[in-house]
């Protein structure tokens, strides 16, 4: 439970200062570490933590500047409503997550 709540943590530092991508490194990192016994679930953790941490980011840097950047967004897409775009931030991070944690858990078993 620990390492969880140091994973948000950190995830919430590395998103909102360094690219994308580190939040992969940083998910890996974190499967290792994890102490989880059901290797299985550890896709579903990692979804549901690092997609939470970027809907929050995304979120609270909407919140900055009143929505507006996310609704221009959300137009270019051609998407019906600007939340839906906080939801594909939620499962693009998500997948980020979790396919880091079931990296970790693949290559720990190799």
């Amino acid at each position: 439970m620990f390492t969880l709540i140091i994973y948000v943590l950190v995830s919430v530092g590395v998103s909102y200062f360094l690219p994308w991508w580190v939040q992969l490194l940083l998910s890996v990192l974190f499967g290792f570490l994890l102490k989880y016994p059901f290797d299985n679930h550890k896709f579903l953790l990692g979804f549901k933590l690092t997609g939470l941490v970027w809907l929050g980011l995304s979120l609270v840097l909407s919140w900055q500047n009143d929505f507006l950047l996310s609704s221009r967004i959300a137009e270019v897409f051609m998407l019906p409503h600007q939340s839906l775009l906080f939801v594909i931030h939620f499962f693009i991070g998500g997948l980020l997550g979790g396919a880091g944690f079931m990296l970790s858990s693949v290559v720990k078993h190799k």
